[in-house]
Order: structure tokens, then sequence, then C-alpha cells
């Protein structure tokens, strides 16, 4: 009767001493969801601080990099929107943060957002070309704003459109503050507001997150500045009292790797035990007294004004730092958080901060946990891009073709504008100037052909009701690459027999002068220039990386004319980006009209700005050594159908 419970008890024994009832590893993912991760959902800073900076950079980017912290602050109430810039926030509208943040734009009152309340209506009319041919009475907040400054001939006032109102200086000096019972108002009650991204206004960059209504409930994965990463196994904490944490070290930062061993007597760290990580131990970063280590980080003037230090971590984001902030080796947990920082790389590179900003907690695991790992190279890390519905931006485009932009011919060099605008009676080349570009815009975006676009713009500069996606149809069906139906375009639109006639006529102008532009037509014929005048130092193809000590294909030429030196555009098209990208640092990428795309990387400064066209041979910027570089040199890529398309060898297309 014995002989059960002993086999019982046997196999108990066994199960026990096979794990049974004991955790595997990484049973539970950490608490946190980055995917829905919100700066609203970051705790305040515990702890007051203060940042002062040479005032000689903050006159250099045209607003305050002082940073004073006090306790109780969120990061959005820390940062602005010049801060930011790099990461494409500064470019999103009203319309685009609204979406992201499942809000309703006519929930929003005017009275909330700074960049309208900071702007006069001068500089409102600068911000938003289009809404000064309207007349006063089609903005009612205007209207109420200049009515309640305004006494006599009020009625004459209101017939005239802004445009006019604006050649008085005291009208056009009104402070948009002054709108009588403005939170009444909505951002929906000014036209193209809602669809002007917040960098078109004055004083933008010292505009603090805070003050964008919606802006800190967009999940930041969404923004495109963090990123969820691989979780890994947390598999032992130890203590500051440990000396063991220069083995396999995992942390550290951008400017010195992220296998940065301790520097000190003691450092607290975790050891993690997946197959691929077994053994690795990540240092924790902060106060050296309590077992943190700070290592070198920043880059540029920024990172010395910021005292070059930040604590030991790993990326978690293009803006973000996944730190260690706290090791208790008696219960076995640790905590981690998150830090930032902020960077200013743009035609004025002044580099980045440390990441000195937080840390945030972020979430606590404890041994056998899963925990996110992070990215231990930049080059892993998902290039920053905001991504909004294409709802949203339909709506934007269809906004573009109501609105279009106002551009001044006079300032405006651009060769397709200006050869159709010498088609032009003098007196209509204002009107035309203001919608052109915008149209010439969607119809590259539409991938419409030469004569398709000639059609386009001549019919929809006289009719501003019609958006070009309604035309799309029958433009493609009557106007193919061989031949053109003018009489059934003519027909397809409603339009008389003598309109008809008269629309051909006009598009077969502008198509003329569309003929050499990047819209249609070719401007290189197929064959690029080279992009600069140096030698060629590297060719395309695998090799090992030599800063990262990898085997990984090299997709471009490398070319060497020295620091400083000339960087040209190989041919015609659009700048799609211009700003930084890791790896590649400070970089230009053109759009071309046969579908390719060139990438110019590396750069000390971009001398275009993004959404720019350019011609075949123009300057574009100037050599440099950004980014994983080793040496002042250009790095020129070729890409087929995207700015992250196939890679094609560059001597295909350029005779270097």
């Amino acid at each position: 009767m014995k002989l059960p419970f002993l086999w019982v008890s046997l196999v108990l024994i066994l199960l026990l001493s096979f794990g049974w009832g004991s955790r595997s590893a990484a049973t539970s993912a950490p608490t946190i969801n980055l995917e829905t991760l919100r700066w609203a959902d970051l705790p305040p800073i515990q702890t007051s601080a203060f940042y002062p900076v040479d005032t000689g950079l903050s006159e250099q980017v045209g607003y305050s990099l002082d940073k004073q912290i006090q306790a109780g602050d969120r990061l959005t109430d820390i940062f602005t929107l010049g801060d930011m810039a790099n990461t494409g926030i500064a470019d999103l509208s009203p319309l685009q943060i609204a979406s992201l943040a499942q809000l309703d734009l006519q929930d929003i009152a005017l009275s909330t957002f700074s960049h309208f309340t900071q702007q006069s209506l001068g500089s409102l009319a600068e911000a938003l070309p289009t809404i000064n041919s309207l007349p006063l009475t089609d903005i009612p907040p205007l209207a109420d704003l200049v009515t309640s400054q305004i006494n006599e001939g009020i009625q004459d006032v209101l017939s005239d459109n802004l445009g006019t109102l604006l050649n008085n200086p005291a009208i056009a000096q009104l402070p948009l503050t002054q709108i009588p019972n403005l939170s009444t108002f909505s951002v929906a009650d000014i036209p193209s507001l809602a669809e002007t991204s917040l960098k078109a206004f004055t004083g933008w960059q010292g505009i603090p997150l805070k003050d964008i209504p919606g802006l800190d409930l967009i999940p930041l994965a969404d923004l495109g500045i963090l990123s969820p990463s691989a979780i890994a196994t947390l598999d032992i904490v130890w203590g500051a009292g440990e000396s063991n944490a220069t083995f396999q070290p995992i942390s550290g930062s951008t400017k010195v790797g992220f296998r940065y061993p301790c520097q000190q007597e003691r450092c607290a760290y975790i050891e993690l035990s997946d197959q691929k990580h077994r053994g690795d131990r990540w240092i924790k970063g902060g106060d050296s007294e309590t077992g943190g280590q700070m290592v070198p980080g920043g880059s540029g003037l920024l990172g010395q004004a910021f005292g070059s230090l930040e604590p030991t971590g790993r990326m978690l984001g293009s803006e973000f730092k996944l730190i260690l902030m706290d090791t208790d080796e008696t219960a076995g947990t640790a905590e981690f958080g998150l830090s930032t920082r902020f960077c200013q790389k743009g035609l004025l590179d002044l580099g980045c901060t440390p990441f000195i900003f937080g840390p945030w907690s972020l979430f606590h695991a404890k041994e056998k946990d899963g925990i996110f790992l992070g990215f231990d190279n930049q080059q892993a890390l998902p290039n920053p891009q905001v991504s909004v519905p294409d709802s949203v931006q339909a709506q934007l485009q269809a906004a573009q073709a109501q609105y279009g932009d106002a551009v001044s011919p006079d300032d405006n060099d651009d060769d397709c504008l200006q050869k159709i605008l010498q088609t032009l009676p003098p007196a209509q080349r204002s009107g035309v100037a203001s919608r052109l570009p915008s149209l010439l815009e969607q119809a590259e975006t539409l991938n419409l052909t030469e004569s398709q676009t000639a059609y386009a713009i001549a019919y929809l500069l006289s009719h501003h009701s019609t958006s070009m996606q309604t035309m799309i149809p029958e433009l493609k069906q009557f106007i193919t690459a061989t031949k053109v139906d003018f009489f059934g375009v003519g027909t397809a639109l409603n339009l008389p027999s003598e309109q008809t006639i008269t629309l051909a006529h006009k598009a077969s102008d502008y198509q003329a002068a569309l003929k050499d532009c990047f819209f249609g037509g070719s401007c290189g014929g197929g064959k690029m220039q080279r992009p600069s005048k140096g030698v060629v130092t590297s060719e395309m193809g695998n090799r090992l990386h030599p800063i990262y000590g990898t085997w990984r294909l090299h997709a471009g030429i490398d070319v060497s004319a020295g620091m400083g030196s000339s960087i040209l555009a190989a041919d015609c098209g659009m700048a799609t980006y211009v700003g930084w990208e890791s790896g590649y640092g400070n970089v230009v990428i053109l759009k071309h009209q046969n579908n390719l795309f060139t990438r110019y990387a590396h750069m000390t400064t971009q001398k275009i700005n993004q959404n720019q066209t350019v011609k075949k041979g123009q300057l574009i910027g100037l050599e440099g050594s950004t980014g994983g570089s080793t040496g002042a040199h250009l790095h020129f890529e070729v890409r087929d159908g995207d700015r992250f398309g196939s890679p094609l060898n560059p001597r295909n297309y350029v005779n270097f």
C-alpha cells in the first residue's frame, strides 16, 4: 500500500526538479504598452533643475534654449516646437494633430492654440495668405476683431477683402488676443487654418508643446519618436556593491557605443538570460553614489552647452533613451524610465543635447520578467515619421486644391512657375501664382503626365471649386501618353465648344512651359551629372563597415572633395526630405521625374529647404562628416521608387 505513495512522491520530486511550479524565462511582458504610450501618460518630474544656455546659441535659432524645470513639470511643459523641429512635429497641422489624438476640431477653441493667439492680424495673413482675398464677412472671428476696433464706416470695411484692410498698419498690427469672445470660435472658423502646418506661423519655435491641444494625447510611436523594441528576460538584479559590471556590458550612448563598461568603483546592473543575450549586463544610469553611471553624450554645440554627459542606457527611439533607474538586489526588482533630448539639425547644425531630461519612470520588473531591450545601434532605429491616416491626407489635399498656397512671383525662382506665368497677361499673374505651386505639387503626387498636368492647371486656375482629384478619371481617359482628345475632355467637363478650344490653347501653352521642368518632361534625358568633383573613395557593394565593424551592404558611392566642398543635384527634382537621418547625418533626398530618388549624406550644411524644386547642378549642400562617418565625404545613393527603395548602382546613372 505504500508503493503508490512512493511513486507519487518520486514523480513530484522529478517534476519540481524540471521546473514545474517555477516561472519560465520572460513569462510576463512589461506592464506598459509602448505602441500606445503618450506624453500625457508619463509622470511629472520629481526634482527641479535649471540649464542656462549661451545666449549666442539662442540667438542663432531664434528662441530661448534655456530650460527651467520645476518639480511637477511634464515633458510638454519643458520642450517647445523648436526643440522638436527635427522630428517633424512642427510640420503637422491642427487637422493632423486632431486626427491622431482622436479629437474634433469643432470642439477646440481658437483661444487654446498659442500659435494662433500670439499672432497679429498681419502675421496671420502671412501664414494663411489665401485669406487675403476673402471679404472680412467670410471670416467671423476676424470681422469681430476689426469691428470692435473701428467705429466709423464699418459697413464699408466689412465689404473689403482682408488684403486691402491690411494696407492700414493699425489694422495689420491688431493682436488676435483682442478678438471678442475668442473662446467661442473654433479652428474651423478660420479658412485654411486647420490645414496649415504649425511652423508656418511667426514665433512657432518658442511655443511649448503643452500649448498645442491634443499633442500630448498622440501615441509617441505614431509621432515616430518612440520605437517599440524587442523583449528580453531579466535574469538577476545586482546592487551597487558588485564589481562584475565590466563583463558583457550592453548600455552606453550614441557617442561611446553601447558596449561601455563600468568606469567607476561600483556599478549596479541587471543581467539578462535570453539565449542571444545570456550574461549581458545592463548598467544602471545616473548618480554614481547609488551605483549609477554617467557616460559621454550629446553632440555639437548643444552637447557642450548641456554638459556632454548623460545616464548610460539604451535607445528607445530617435528622441528617447531607456534608462535602468534603480535596482533592489534584495527584492530582485528593477525600475526603468525614459530620458530624452532635443536637437537642432537643419540649415543650422548645433547638434543634440545629451539625454538628460528625465528620467520618467516607465515600468518596474522583477527577476524572470520580460523587459524592453531597446536598441544599441542607431541604424536599427526606425526612421522618425509621423503616421497620419490616409483619410486625413486626403482632406489636406482637398484643402490645398481649394485654397492653394500663395507665392510671390518676385520671390519664387521655380522654373515651371515662372515659365507658366510668362504665358499670362501681367494682370493675371498674381492670382495664378497663389494657386499654381499647390496644383503642380498635386499633379506630381498623382503621377500625372505632362499633358494631363497642363490640362489640369488650365482648367483649375479658372474653376476654384473643383479639385484635381475629381478630374483625374476624365484626364486619364482622354489624355494619354500618345494623344489628346480635347473635345472628349471638354464634354467630360461639361464645357461648350468655344471654352473647350480655349482650354486646349491654354493647355498647349502650359505644356510647352512644362516641357523641361520636373513635373512631366525629362530634365537630364535619363543621365545624371556628378554630384561632386571629388575622387571616389568607396564603391557600392558589401563591405566591412568602418565604424560598426559589421559586414553589410554599402548602398552607394563615396566621393571625397574635402570639408565644405560643394554638393550638386545630380538631376532636377524635388527635395522630399531635408534633415537628419540616423547613420547618414545631415541629408538631402531628391525625387526625380522617372521615380528615382537620390540621397546625399554626411553634409555639414544643407543649402535647400524641404519641398523645394531644384535644378540639375544646383548647389544643395556642403560636404561634411556628420552621422556615421570617419571623415569628410559625400555618400551618394540612387534608389528606385522610394527614399528607402531598392538601392541601384550610381554608376549606371552618373559617369564618375
